[in-house]
């Protein structure tokens, strides 16, 4: 739902500059503060669990939308290549919420895989 949120800065006009990055940063904070309760209440290891790489994602899915943003912000302000912004905002509202659930649902598919096994 955290990744949701970030996602949603996809929909917001360009000119919001400053919302869609209080946003992202919001989602960014929110994971990694949800991320830190999460492991210490978990015991110490050696290596990555489960939860750890689909903290990752998520980070690395805000992440690709504060890059998004960033870009197209620096598109419409340096009035280069303005034509193409409508083309990435509409590229990016459709494959990074589909990229994401689909590897999300292959991390939870794999997931209750390996613990079945267990």
């Amino acid at each position: 739902m955290i990744v949701m949120m970030a996602f949603t800065q996809l929909w917001m006009h360009i000119d919001r500059f400053d919302v869609r990055i209080a946003v992202i940063g919001t989602a960014m904070l929110t994971v990694m503060a949800f991320s830190y309760n999460v492991f210490m209440s978990l015991p110490p290891i050696s290596y990555l669990t489960w939860m750890h790489y689909f903290s990752l994602t998520a980070l690395i899915y805000i992440f690709f939308c504060l890059v998004e943003c960033t870009f197209v912000h620096f598109l419409e302000v340096s009035n280069k290549f303005v034509s193409l912004i409508p083309e990435i905002e509409a590229k990016c509202r459709f494959w990074y919420p589909f990229t994401y659930l689909v590897i999300t649902t292959i991390m939870f598919l794999a997931g209750g895989v390996a613990s079945s096994k267990m």
